[in-house]
């Protein structure tokens, strides 16, 4: 096992506010979904209105920072050393497995 060459303060510092905005990326999905949710329980007027288009735009709008920010944190300071910004990133999975867990659910256990 080879001991990790030390990183400066000032790059780990970089790396974990560049994990920050990835987790703020997330929470922005995940308010997306939430407006979703509340916008198909909520809208129902005569117009035209398709409310998963808010997901998908907070997914666009968010995704793309999200994986700019976590590539750049492991340049700065390497796979083993971003772990916020990887973690973070894992998290746009989260309603994407859930969804599939569900559906998965449904269809065994459908009466």
């Amino acid at each position: 096992m080879t001991p990790q060459t030390p990183i400066s303060p000032k790059k780990r510092a970089w790396a974990t506010g560049l994990g920050v905005v990835v987790a703020l990326c997330a929470a922005g999905w995940f308010a997306s979904i939430v407006l979703t949710m509340v916008a198909l329980k909520t809208v129902d007027s005569g117009i035209p209105f398709f409310p998963g288009i808010i997901m998908v735009v907070g997914l666009v709008v968010t995704f793309p920072p999200a994986v700019i920010c976590t590539v750049i944190a492991l340049f700065l300071v390497g796979p083993r050393r971003a772990k916020l910004a990887w973690m973070s990133l894992c998290l746009f999975a989260l309603p994407v497995i859930f969804g599939i867990g569900i559906s998965i659910w449904d269809s065994i256990f459908k009466s």
